[in-house]
């Protein structure tokens, strides 16, 4: 099943893992997204995000308080040890 907007509005999922692709492709106007957007998208269905390290991870918004994480902006949650393992 692809994902779609219903399928989305409809999932009640307590973490949500977020395969990250920033790229865009030429001539495809479908292609990558940026983790700001997703962000956005995420709290409007009532996630919080914990963590992007390549891919962006989200915890229901009940839960988001357990973890202890009091700033969970994307430049502080940004794990560049993804990164480096690239090069």
């Amino acid at each position: 099943m692809t994902a779609s907007k219903s399928a989305i509005r409809t999932t009640s999922l307590r973490t949500i893992m977020i395969n990250y692709v920033p790229i865009l492709i030429e001539g495809d106007p479908i292609t990558g997204c940026s983790a700001e957007s997703l962000v956005e998208v995420g709290k409007k269905k009532g996630y919080e995000l914990i963590t992007h390290c390549g891919n962006v991870f989200f915890v229901v918004k009940e839960l988001y308080p357990i973890l202890g994480i009091e700033d969970n902006s994307l430049e502080k949650v940004f794990d560049y040890n993804w990164i480096r393992g690239l090069y």
